[in-house]
């Protein structure tokens, strides 16, 4: 074995085999991602590749961290009660592990190894653009499927109100978060914004969409990746912010941003120009529920994309 996996982790494995049927190779476990104490995220969890005889029963698991062994169950729940809220042709990018349980105290899963973009320069721009139109379009129907408007006072107060309100009275924002955020308060107050919800993935980037084949033609199914780490996903989401989180770590070429948020806008026939509301609000959700992600990152990373959000919104828009 090239590197040190704790006994536990072995028995793990050898679970899971047993229950899949499957002969795992236990000298080839490898780790993908192993937090330590010193991890900006405190909750994040452990990663191995497990190769099998067979390859095409080659394997990804994820475990909990001991300081937080109910957070690979708790994420396996919210992908299902993603996946039974969609459409078919979502469910199919949903993925969901092929097995799952505790060892000990420890939650952990076992998900199919898909493949992720290449790390390759030039394959990972080829790669990108094969899946462009594939993403632009699961977007789109993801909120269009899943759209649903804010109608009960339960969900106006604590979805729209208490976090648009967090992000006005935040003083590590900067002023204009802070006004648009209470702008956004006034509107919901004069009726002016009549806001829905959509499933929202909540961590939409790169990095979160495996591949089917390292070419990703599209064959007999409409979309040909996978979408995984739906532990934070809000069942009553809000619309452009997985687009917008998506382009930022994709492109910086803004035309391309408007362009693909026009056609959401669009197909959802939600207002561009409601985008900044959308994304103050989305910002106070993740504030109110930001578990262990650090606050300077949170804050960072919520002021470059209510930036882009106040020029994307203002330039440009037709709706």
């Amino acid at each position: 074995m090239a590197v040190e996996i704790e006994d536990y982790v072995i028995d793990i494995v050898e679970i899971a085999g047993e229950k899949l049927n499957r002969s795992f190779n236990i000298e080839s476990l490898s780790w993908i991602s192993r937090p330590d104490n010193n991890s900006q995220v405190a909750d994040a969890a452990m990663i191995l590749k497990v190769k099998a005889r067979s390859r095409r029963h080659d394997a990804v698991l994820i475990i909990s961290n001991p300081r937080f062994p109910n957070f690979v169950a708790g994420a396996v729940k919210k992908t299902k009660q993603v996946y039974e809220r969609v459409q078919p042709s979502i469910q199919e990018t949903v993925l969901l592990p092929d097995f799952q349980d505790n060892h000990g105290e420890q939650s952990f899963a076992v998900y199919p190894k898909l493949i992720p973009v290449s790390e390759n320069r030039l394959v990972r721009r080829v790669q990108k653009h094969m899946i462009e139109s594939g993403v632009n379009e699961w977007l789109c129907e993801l909120c269009d499927d899943t759209k649903q408007p804010a109608i009960t006072d339960d969900d106006i107060e604590q979805r729209l109100l208490k976090p648009l309100s967090y992000v006005s009275s935040e003083s590590r924002f900067s002023a204009d978060l802070r006004r648009s955020a209470e702008a956004t308060l006034q509107a919901i107050d004069r009726r002016d914004f009549q806001p829905v919800f959509t499933i929202q993935h909540g961590d939409f980037w790169l990095g979160n969409i495996l591949l089917k084949s390292g070419w990703p033609f599209i064959g007999d199914k409409k979309y040909s990746f996978s979408v995984i780490d739906w532990g934070t996903a809000n069942l009553k989401g809000y619309p452009f912010v997985d687009l917008l989180r998506y382009a930022l770590s994709t492109t910086k070429n803004e035309t391309k941003i408007r362009k693909d948020l026009h056609s959401y806008s669009r197909r959802s026939d939600i207002p561009l120009r409601q985008l900044p509301d959308y994304v103050c609000a989305s910002i106070g959700w993740l504030g109110l529920h930001r578990d262990n992600f650090p606050m300077e990152r949170y804050v960072s990373s919520s002021e470059e994309l209510f930036l882009m959000a106040s020029r994307l919104a203002t330039e440009n828009d037709h709706d």
